[in-house]
């Protein structure tokens, strides 16, 4: 079988990149032959270069079965379109890793949608992912693949007591950077220690995260791989994920936490009411009142070492319980 991959690859690093490379790698596995093209760019200039430098490639690519594409949340969905008018003789595998034209109807995602028909597979991340498409779409060959599928399983670890609160990601203030400082300003003088993780290219960030620093319990440690992150994972108790990004769909940080028996407690963006579904409880829906929200949730774990206990052998659990192989191939009928 013959494939050819079009998305966007690592570096850079984030979900959906991650997840791309797990993708190609668990093709080759399975003895598919694939060709891939990273369609990441730096700007947009950069961008239709390597888009012209990929239709070269193609066009000589014979007997193609497939066509992988990870779409694009925004107008990087023109570049889609243009691929799969071009390979309109192919059936298509699209896969969704954003928000962005579900929270909003697009015009491109229509127009996608009416191009490939009945041609095209489409993979979601989570049941609400595929229901409010097909809500603004119309009916599509729809099949859930949940991130969970791509992360390791563990030992099983039960966190015992809350001493330490963590958040990993691109720093951001979209990704609610600004939310966990703040948490770890007004817990200054408890005992918990708070712990930040991930890049940050934002000077002002970089600045204010290094301030609280010296005058909290805040530690920031950059960016994490490998044993590193995994260290990070078994060092904290619990996660504090404030995201704010509107195209959020299910962040691969929420199952990195649970596989370590770590809870998290967020908002309640794309996925991620579905991953918390097994605590309720730790979805915080007022996102205006986020800190406030959390520190009561914190009071409630720090009294009752029995309750945050509870919460970490549920998500450990749930994790195990829901963790399935990644099987692209028996799931398309490809």
């Amino acid at each position: 079988m013959n494939i050819l991959f079009l998305g966007v690859l690592p570096p850079p690093i984030h979900g959906a990149s991650t997840v791309n490379k797990k993708i190609i790698n668990y093709f080759s596995e399975n003895l598919v032959n694939i060709y891939e093209h990273n369609t990441y760019a730096n700007n947009k200039f950069l961008r239709v270069l390597k888009v012209l430098e990929i239709i070269k490639q193609v066009i000589k690519i014979k007997n193609i079965n497939y066509v992988y594409i990870s779409l694009s949340g925004g107008m990087g969905l023109i570049y889609d379109i243009f691929f799969l008018i071009l390979l309109r003789k192919n059936s298509s595998i699209l896969h969704h890793h954003s928000w962005a034209y579900i929270s909003k109807k697009s015009l491109l995602m229509k127009l996608l949608v009416k191009i490939t028909q009945s041609q095209a597979k489409h993979i979601f991340l989570c049941q609400k992912m595929k229901d409010d498409f097909v809500s603004k779409y119309g009916y599509v060959d729809g099949y859930i693949i949940s991130n969970i599928s791509i992360i390791p399983a563990q030992s099983q670890i039960i966190k015992k007591s809350l001493k330490s609160i963590g958040y990993i990601s691109n720093l951001t203030k979209e990704k609610g950077v600004l939310d966990f400082i703040k948490l770890a300003k007004l817990l200054k003088n408890t005992s918990i220690s708070f712990i930040l993780a991930g890049p940050c290219k934002d000077q002002k960030l970089i600045k204010l995260i290094k301030e609280t620093e010296k005058n909290s319990n805040l530690r920031w440690l950059g960016s994490l791989y490998k044993e590193s992150k995994s260290n990070f994972w078994k060092e904290i108790d619990l996660c504090v994920f404030p995201t704010k990004y509107k195209n959020e769909a299910e962040p691969l940080i929420v199952w990195e936490a649970f596989s370590f028996g770590v809870p998290v407690i967020s908002n309640n963006k794309g996925c991620i009411g579905n991953q918390l579904t097994i605590t309720p409880n730790l979805i915080i829906k007022n996102e205006s009142n986020f800190v406030e929200e959390v520190i009561s949730i914190i009071n409630d774990f720090t009294k009752k070492s029995s309750l945050f206990q509870k919460q970490s052998l549920m998500v450990s659990n749930y994790f195990m319980e829901n963790k399935k192989p990644l099987d692209v191939l028996k799931l398309l009928n490809l």
